[in-house]
């Protein structure tokens, strides 16, 4: 079975999570910055910062074209992990009562 982009992502990034200060720990996309006086930085990467890791590292699409990575939805998958992971045993998740079981709207 093949790992998501998203899974290979969090386990390379693993290391460097753990020298961020605490408030970066959290960020999806963590990076080193070996020339700058802030070392670690979180944010988004620029565009031609992905497309020359891709050709660095030959990943190619179905039809062997370099593949289109697309940090908007990795970043979506991300959050929504995270937020079902903090939503479990949350009392707030029966709240909507659109959801809640043997609720029935009444028209007047």
């Amino acid at each position: 079975m093949t790992r998501s982009l998203l899974a290979r992502w969090l386990e390379h990034s693993v290391l460097l999570r753990r020298f961020a200060p605490p408030a970066l720990r959290g960020e999806l996309w963590l990076r080193y910055c070996h020339n700058s006086p802030v070392l670690i930085r979180a944010g988004k990467f620029e565009p031609v910062t992905v497309s020359r890791w891709v050709s660095r590292h030959g990943l190619l699409d179905d039809e062997d074209r370099p593949l289109q990575v697309r940090l908007h939805r990795i970043r979506a998958t991300f959050e929504a992990r995270r937020d079902r992971r903090s939503w479990t045993g949350s009392a707030r998740a029966t709240i909507d009562p659109n959801h809640t079981p043997g609720w029935k709207a009444t028209v007047t």
